[in-house]
């Protein structure tokens, strides 16, 4: 069942089977509440990353956000946008692992000394 934001904004989040007044928080919304609080993982499953990548500084967010994927386009997308963003590609192997080293080996893969993921 495919919902909408409007249908989102009318749900609930419930704590210990109650349900409460708090919302499902919007990217925006999270970004804003956990700037400086903690790290973000953004998977980015999603056909709209420029998107993301705005909402990120439009926050200022990139401090505390990790772009985390396995497809190295859409990394590297995220890459050309800001050097300032953290990267974390996903990698099952080393050769995987290797292949994220050479393409991403600096201070910026996620926030770790380089050669180091």
């Amino acid at each position: 069942m495919e919902q909408n934001y409007e249908d989102l904004r009318q749900l609930r989040l419930a704590a210990t089977g109650n349900i409460t007044h708090e919302m499902i928080a919007m990217l925006e919304e999270a970004l804003i509440a956990a700037k400086e609080n903690i790290l973000i993982d953004l998977d980015l499953k999603t056909d709209r990353n420029r998107q993301v990548i705005d909402v990120v500084n439009k926050t200022k967010s990139s401090g505390n956000v990790i772009f985390f994927y396995r497809d190295y386009a859409i990394l590297s997308q995220v890459d050309s946008a800001s050097k300032d963003f953290m990267l974390m590609p996903e990698a099952h192997n080393y050769a995987t692992a290797d292949l994220s080293l050479r393409k991403y080996d600096d201070q910026r893969t996620y926030g770790s000394p380089p050669g180091v993921i």
